[in-house]
């Protein structure tokens, strides 16, 4: 069982790397003179506004902690956000990223991760 405590919590720290990663990756995608604050905004905002969206479309839910679980996976975008928030302006000229090793590290990682925790789910 203490395999699974880790392996989750390697998991919870790894989502929140990619996140903060996709973040500073957003931030490239956006105008050069949005200052920090916009760009943090820019992230939290949708996820806030959509979050809300859904608890309330799906009201009343009889699934117990609906609502909680829900505002749990928005939260998770805040490390998106402060990568974001921390990133340097991007320059004039950058193009979109390409796929790298490190990419297909990570997903290969993830995937790893998610056949341990959940070993009954076929993957097809």
């Amino acid at each position: 069982m203490a395999v699974r405590y880790v392996v989750s919590a390697l998991g919870a720290v790894v989502v929140a790397l990619v996140l903060f990663v996709s973040g500073r990756e957003l931030r490239r995608w956006m105008p050069a003179w949005w200052p920090r604050w916009r760009a943090f905004a820019g992230l939290v905002l949708p996820v806030a506004i959509g979050t809300g969206v859904v608890i309330l479309i799906n009201q009343p839910v009889d699934i117990p902690g609906f609502a909680a679980a829900r505002a749990g996976e928005a939260v998770m975008w805040l490390f998106a956000a402060a990568g974001a928030a921390f990133a340097t302006a991007p320059a004039a000229d950058a193009g979109i990223s390409k796929v790298s090793w490190l990419d297909v590290g990570i997903a290969g990682m993830v995937l790893v991760i998610v056949r341990l925790l959940v070993p009954g789910v076929p993957l097809s």
